[in-house]
């Protein structure tokens, strides 16, 4: 029964009857859910969740979890039981929306490498505008902000404060605003970096939000413990902060505690095909972003390292065929030991990779594309080439081995020219290459047909939400699957 799907296993409760109110506060918000859309519920949150179980928790840590707020590990819903029991039934419905759709748009896997605590607040941007629009479309009653859950921060407002023109209000906040409707969390990540890197507020050595930008001192009063900034006593990003103690970063917490997930991607695939049939029978609706993404299920989709793959492969194929008349094996054949066999041609495949290095590149995407090249292997060999405005011949990176991709260079930062490199790169380079990869926003010139190579070109988009890219010439992959 939906009753009994709050669970107590650690014995957070102080009595029956606080797990009583709890337990019946979770069944009576999956009890609104199941109703239709018009009567603000909503079928395809139900029965997401439904099947999956609800446990209580504390501060403290059990079986490896620990959450002050909510999770989920797509297994399971943990709710701690002080946060649970300041929410109303409509904030439990928002917190369970909230949860769903960073499982559903599978959110573990964004922004490797950034800063993980400035990752998680573009991530929950991105699910409460996607919670906001879904309210407004199926005109359910009531409103989502405000109340226990914290006052909604609209982006701009976060940059003026980053940007040492706006103090945060002291009481809550919850990432939320409409506005950012349909925006990567990437392109979110980087726009508050830009403000970040310049914001008079930042430590020059522990880069946290912790000083007054008008004093340029810390914030942070005294005494500072380890491992806290030597110099303005923010402890590091991904620590636990205690009372009056600042993170690193600076940045008011989110919602919740984004927990890696425990379930395959198929996994959550299958779980949100299941809730979107059960919800058409429910006569209920599915959001439009729910929607892309099984939309996305049901197309073939072609990857950077597949197309790679196969250029590589053709030669190698090719190349396998032939025998290299120069080179001989040293065992002779048996009825005459004057002759020997030429040995088989083995082909190192080569590749070339044009970086773009432009300002619109956000580092996250130079870092994430740079380490997908990881995947060729090291029975490869191929060239990282920056470019901008300009090419940077004297910059480019020889990559015999994996190991040899830190060698890779970020120059320029300028404006986007990508036709000198197809241009120039046959007589700085060769033309023994088997495949030429571009990893790029896609903010770039149009190439000249004539300048077209004669191997395979991948365009390796690294923003997803820029879906209007068409080169003149090669296949284009996205780097990153949806845009949510």
């Amino acid at each position: 029964m939906i009753g009994q799907r709050l669970q107590d296993p650690h014995h957070v409760s102080k009595d029956p009857q606080q797990f009583a109110e709890n337990q019946v506060k979770i069944s009576s918000t999956m009890t609104k859910l199941f109703r239709q859309p018009k009567n603000g519920g909503n079928p395809f949150l139900f029965a997401f969740t439904a099947p999956k179980e609800h446990e209580l928790i504390d501060g403290e840590e059990h079986g490896g979890v620990k959450c002050t707020t909510a999770a989920t590990d797509g297994k399971k819903y943990y709710w701690n039981i002080d946060f649970l029991s300041t929410l109303t039934h409509d904030e439990v419905n928002v917190v369970m929306q909230h949860e769903s759709y960073h499982v559903i748009f599978w959110h573990c896997s964004r922004l490797r490498g950034a800063k993980r605590d400035t990752a998680n607040v573009a991530l929950d941007y991105v699910v409460n505008a996607v919670i906001e629009v879904d309210h407004e479309r199926n005109q359910r009653p009531g409103t989502l902000w405000n109340g226990n859950l914290g006052e909604p921060l609209p982006l701009a407002k976060l940059l003026s404060y980053i940007d040492g023109k706006f103090d945060l209000p002291e009481e809550k906040v919850m990432y939320a605003d409409k506005s950012l409707h349909g925006r990567s969390p990437e392109s979110i990540y980087d726009e508050i970096m830009h403000h970040w890197d310049k914001s008079p507020r930042k430590c020059k050595t522990c880069g946290a939000l912790s000083l007054d930008p008008k004093t340029g001192k810390s914030k942070i009063p005294k005494p500072w413990k380890q491992p806290c900034c030597p110099d303005c006593g923010a402890k590091p990003e991904g620590s636990e902060a205690g009372d009056g103690e600042t993170r690193g970063g600076g940045l008011p917490s989110t919602v919740d505690a984004h927990m890696q997930s425990k379930t395959t991607k198929q996994e959550v695939q299958t779980d949100t095909m299941r809730a979107a049939q059960q919800a058409t029978t429910m006569r209920g609706t599915v959001p439009a972003e729910v929607q892309d993404v099984l939309g996305e299920l049901v197309k073939p989709q072609i990857r950077f390292i597949d197309l790679v793959r196969s250029a590589m492969m053709r030669k190698i194929q090719d190349a396998g065929m032939k025998n290299d008349w120069k080179r001989f094996r040293k065992r002779y054949i048996a009825a005459n030991p004057r002759q020997y066999l030429p040995k088989r041609h083995t082909h190192m495949p080569r590749w070339l990779c044009m970086l773009d290095t432009s300002g619109s590149m956000g580092d996250d995407d130079i870092r994430y594309g740079i380490s997908q090249l990881q995947v060729l292997g090291n029975q490869t060999e191929g060239f990282v080439c920056p470019c901008d405005a300009d090419v940077h011949w004297t910059e480019v990176a020889k990559i015999k081995n994996l190991a040899d991709l830190k060698r890779t260079k970020v120059v320029g930062r300028g404006g986007t020219v990508l036709q000198g490199f197809f241009k120039d790169f046959p007589k700085k380079l060769g033309i023994d290459f088997d495949v030429v990869i571009v990893i790029t926003d896609g903010y770039c010139d149009e190439i000249p047909i004539a300048y077209r190579p004669r191997m395979d070109v991948v365009w390796v988009i690294t923003r997803p939400d820029h879906t209007a890219f068409k080169p003149t010439f090669g296949r284009v992959v996205r780097l990153r699957e949806h845009h949510l």
